[in-house]
């Protein structure tokens, strides 16, 4: 309708057209947007194809702007301009199409559906085209649409006329995009059922043809599922008859009989666990429809596996004699049924369906009724042990069943130990598979199948699952899966299912000791090595070579622990080599005083077993170290009669044995008899082709006396070993003695490492004993035997311990006493306590903090790695996590001989360490900051804080410093006569951080000042090089002061 001006009318001339007034109403109308004239041209011959200009310009126009009911009013148009050219073929083209998406069925606009119908039918028919035809004819035949007088609705002849063809028509539609004259729903009559029981459905059938249409025969009657159940097929059977039929309505009620199609039959007996398909049925019913008949057909389906079922189609297949033709419903709402047709005493009665829909069906899995038990199941495995569990399967179910068990080994594990079944009856068939588990664990392992055949009501088949456990830890997952088929349905597949956990862990867990043993075999003479040794590698005797270099023996000894939860019993424990080095000669011997045969090892109990090692040298000259690669076999079982043998290997980790660098042996004996005199040794050893040089030092000490050399030099030979000895006397009773022997190496100015033999242990110190009342020395204490730790002494033996060696200077007499004056227990490394302390001046955390830092950067003397671990550990006994600094401590270690810091620390290099208090821990009475800082912000004194520390570094050179601002001053001391040293310091750094930097090098820090000097001008420590004439090259002159 036009705002304005004249309206236009498709296909008559523009002169024709009558005025229309200049305004009327316009409510719910749009404004012409533009306006398309008829050319003069309509009226010729030709004018269809100006027709169809303006229809395509037209469609187009209105396709942009989305008036879809607009453009197929135009297609529609376009369409009968072709059909009256004769143009069947374009006209065909544009009706089709605009047929199968007409929106005009969907909205209900049947007048305009009857007129494309009928013209889609006229194009069809005239353009031969067979399956627009049948479609189309199928339409007409709903009485949805109005009937014509002249037309004979008789879908089986609706292609007479037609030339013959000799290809079979085959359509297909899908209702709700046509209207079909034949409607079908589905309904389950409940909404869930059990596998193995029956599930009754109902398919309700109507015809809403023509009244004067011909009857309609179906062939098939397909309905579809989704989930475990395959298709139903109803097949055309004029004999059957309707078991009931609804007075005064023409509805017929059938009950079928289905069947299971006989190519789909599975045998009864369940070969593997190879789920049986869903079952096709089918079953037989008169599928004649006349107009207005509705058929109610009932049957019965037992579902096979469980879960969710949804018919989803129901198709009408018809075969005429021409051609064939299908008709799916697949719209949800079509086959939604508002009512179910039922069975009662007054006839068939309609029974409304729920909101819910209709064919939707839950099958839930048949509760099972077989039990799977695991008697002899144990709360952990270890390692390589021959695992065998009991796997009891009863049959409670009311008769006879056919069994397949599944067992399956799973974990995250890349190998898995093969699984074996054994059982008291016979195995039908055994199979055995990797598999991956498709669950949320994603896990990999072993699956074995075994038939079991036919298990009786009641019974209870004794079986039997074994596997070979690997050498690692692990977790399993030992599923067993029983799945079987009663006798009376074998169709149905039940399942039961036991699932337990299967923790393999280690047996044992041992810590070594590996210490030097005094060989006292005599070694060759360095003077008569021609004659009594042949040169080469060693030599040939026998045909087999014999070693001739020098010979080691070493004493290792296993602590094994057992972490099992229950006692197992130990039947034996060696020592084995793996690999036998090429230059060294290995032979391991037992420890005649340990205990031989089995013994029992309870959870969390320790065994000790002790292996001496026999290392000789092939070649006499060779000095290189040997790496030995050793492991320990136990063989052990768990306690029980039937109880299998297991062995079991722990490697030990690498030892590398030296044998070309000297080395010093301890030892040590108590002397008969009560006189308390402890009868020390040390064995030097020179394995080189050199002599060395030694200086020897026995340091005095208040708690016992010695007898021997306190200080001597001495040279070794090649190949040649020295015993000093001495003879202790210990002036206390009850405590712990250390005695302080140092060996330097003068060559290279080394201390050397004094190693204790398996007789002492290696902490530096000896245990005196009480002595007898009648026994007195002029320099016992006066309150020998007053002193309650001599009492506490139950073995009359001293436990003696190898003396240490020390890399310090010799300590100052009050240094050694308070060293020798701590008590101590049996062990010399106590655990790690807190350091509790109250101070006499006042600190702050921030001077503490500073004290701290100060302290370990300036730290020259022991192993700076050592300093930074006991760094770390301060911080931790700070925070309070005590266990983590034993743990660094032991890692390192590091031995803390009474358990507090304050009283020093050895690393295994036998150096000592100690610290300050205020370095250990903060002192009870510690300041606040806020105490201290009255008036600033919290933050103001982060901040100040943090400007006083980064302060203090740069005052020590601790500084971070670019690569370009680096400078080397070259200084010269005036108490030596050089070298000049070299010193790296920033462009920036003052002149006191080059004293400092000068006294770490020559180590004098603490001792002594320094002045420095440039062209005879002494310069000022708080400014820079630089700024006081410096240039770079020259050499400065540091003045030291004692």
């Amino acid at each position: 309708m036009a705002a304005s001006g004249e309206g236009l009318s498709v296909g008559s001339p523009s002169t024709s057209l009558p005025r229309l007034p200049a305004i009327y109403d316009t409510y719910l109308c749009k404004e012409l947007l533009s306006r398309w004239t008829i050319p003069p041209e309509a009226e010729s011959p030709d004018s269809y194809q100006a027709r169809l200009r303006i229809l395509q310009a037209s469609s187009g126009y209105f396709l942009e702007l989305d008036r879809m009911r607009a453009v197929e009013r135009l297609q529609l148009a376009t369409g009968k301009v072709f059909m009256q050219q004769k143009q069947w073929g374009n006209a065909l083209r544009v009706m089709r199409p605009l047929w199968e998406s007409l929106s005009w069925r969907r909205a209900g606009w049947w007048h305009l559906v009857e007129e494309v119908d009928w013209a889609l039918r006229e194009c069809a028919r005239m353009a031969c085209d067979r399956e627009t035809l049948i479609a189309v004819e199928w339409e007409l035949l709903s009485k949805t649409l109005r009937a014509r007088s002249d037309m004979v609705y008789d879908f089986s002849r609706c292609l007479e006329g037609l030339a013959h063809s000799e290809k079979r028509s085959s359509t297909v539609v899908q209702a709700g995009k046509v209207i079909s004259c034949l409607s079908a729903s589905f309904a389950f009559v409940s909404k869930q059922g059990i596998v193995g029981e029956e599930m009754l459905s109902q398919v309700l059938i109507s015809s809403r043809a023509h009244n004067s249409s011909t009857p309609i025969t179906v062939k098939q009657v397909k309905i579809q599922f989704e989930g475990k159940m395959k298709s139903i097929t109803i097949q055309h059977e004029p004999e059957a008859s309707p078991k009931e039929t609804v007075e005064g309505e023409p509805v017929y009620l059938y009950r079928l009989n289905l069947r299971q199609a006989a190519a789909e039959t599975k045998e009864s007996k369940p070969s593997r666990p190879c789920f049986l398909s869903p079952s096709v049925y089918f079953g037989q019913c008169d599928l004649t429809f006349t107009p207005g008949i509705t058929k109610a057909l009932m049957f019965k389906v037992v579902p096979r596996d469980s879960g969710d079922v949804e018919a989803v189609s129901v198709s009408f297949i018809l075969q005429e004699k021409d051609f064939d033709f299908e008709v799916v419903v697949a719209d949800a709402e079509l086959l939604r049924q508002e009512f179910l047709w039922i069975k009662s005493n007054a006839g068939p009665l309609k029974k409304k369906i729920g909101s819910e829909s209709s064919n939707l069906f839950k099958i839930v899995p048949k509760p099972p009724k077989m039990r799977i038990e695991f008697p002899s199941i144990k709360t952990s495995y270890f390692t390589n042990e021959q695992v065998a569990m009991d796997v009891h399967i009863s049959n409670r179910e009311a008769e006879d069943a056919d069994v397949v068990v599944e067992v399956a080994l799973l974990g995250n594990n890349k190998i898995f130990p093969d699984l074996s079944w054994s059982s008291e009856g016979p195995l039908l068939d055994t199979t055995a598979q990797d598999i991956t588990d498709e669950g949320p664990n994603h896990y990999n392992g072993k699956l074995s199948s075994v038939s079991v055949g036919k298990l009786l009501t009641t019974e209870t088949r004794k079986s039997k699952v074994s596997m070979q456990v690997g050498a690692e830890s692990a977790e399993y997952v030992l599923k067993v899966r029983v799945l079987y088929r009663l006798l009376s349905d074998p169709e149905t597949l039940i399942e039961k299912t036991a699932e337990i956990d299967l923790v393999v862990i280690s047996p044992f867990e041992a810590n070594y000791s590996f210490i030097p043993k005094i060989n006292h075999d005599p070694w060759p003479s360095y003077f008569n090595m021609g004659e009594d040794i042949d040169d080469g590698p060693g030599y040939t005797q026998k045909g087999k070579t014999v070693a001739n270099g020098l010979c080691q023996t070493w004493a290792l000894t296993a602590q094994i622990g057992s972490f099992g939860t229950e006692a197992i019993v130990i039947e034996g424990v060696s020592l084995q080599l793996l690999h036998e080095p090429d230059d060294v000669s290995c032979r391991i011997f037992s420890d005649p005083a340990a205990v031989q045969g089995e013994a029992v090892i309870k959870p969390h109990d320790i065994k000790k077993r002790k292996f001496d090692l026999e290392l000789q040298k092939y070649s006499l000259e060779d000095g290189k170290a040997t790496a030995l690669d050793l492991q320990l076999e136990i063989k052990w079982r768990r306690e029980g009669p039937h109880a299998l043998s297991t062995t079991t290997y722990l490697t030990i980790p690498e030892i590398l044995i030296p044998f070309g660098e000297p080395r010093v042996l301890a030892a040590a004996r108590k002397e008969q008899g009560k006189t308390g005199i402890i009868h020390l040794e040390y064995i030097i050893e020179n394995p080189s082709m050199y002599v060395l040089e030694f200086n020897l030092t026995m340091e005095t000490s208040e708690e016992f006396a010695f007898s021997g050399i306190k200080t001597t030099s001495l040279q070794l030979i090649p190949l040649s070993r020295h015993t000093v000895r001495y003879n202790l006397l210990p002036l206390v009773t009850g405590t712990w003695i250390s005695p302080q022997f140092r060996i330097v190496d003068l060559h290279f100015n080394k201390t050397l490492k004094i190693h204790a033999t398996e007789d002492i242990k290696s902490d530096g110190c000896c245990q005196s004993t009480a002595r007898a009342e009648n026994q007195s020395s002029p320099y016992a204490p006066s309150n020998a035997h007053g002193d309650s730790s001599s009492r506490a002494i139950a073995n009359p033996a001293p436990e003696i311990f190898s003396p240490r060696a020390s890399s310090h200077a010799p300590a100052t007499p009050q240094q050694t006493r308070s060293r020798q004056n701590i008590g101590i227990g049996e062990q010399f490394n106590l655990p790690i306590r807190a350091h509790v302390w109250r101070s006499k001046r006042q600190w702050t955390r921030l001077d503490l903090h500073r004290q701290r830092e100060e302290f370990f950067d300036t730290r020259v003397t022991g192993r700076s790695e050592i300093w930074a671990t006991l760094k770390v550990v301060v911080g931790l006994l700070a925070q309070g996590e005590i266990q983590d600094a034993q743990g660094i401590l032991d890692a390192s270690a590091i031995t803390v001989p009474t358990g507090d810091l304050m009283n020093g620390a050895y690393d295994e290099m036998g150096n000592f360490y100690q610290m300050p208090e205020y370095v250990i821990s903060d002192p009870v009475n510690t300041i606040q900051g806020s105490e201290q800082n009255t008036g600033k912000g919290e933050n103001d004194s982060d901040v100040s804080d943090e400007d006083e520390i980064k302060q203090r570094r740069e005052e020590k050179g601790k500084a971070v410093l670019k690569a370009g601002d680096l400078i080397k001053v070259k200084a010269r001391l005036s108490d030596r006569g050089g070298p000049d040293i070299v010193i790296s310091m920033g462009k920036e750094q003052n002149v006191r951080i080059l004293v400092r930097r000068i006294q770490e090098e020559v180590n004098i820090m603490g001792k002594g000042k320094i002045k420095i000097a440039y062209l005879g001008k002494i310069l000022r420590d708080g400014e820079t090089l630089y700024a006081q004439g410096w240039r770079e090259g020259h050499v400065v002159n540091a003045l030291v002061f004692q």
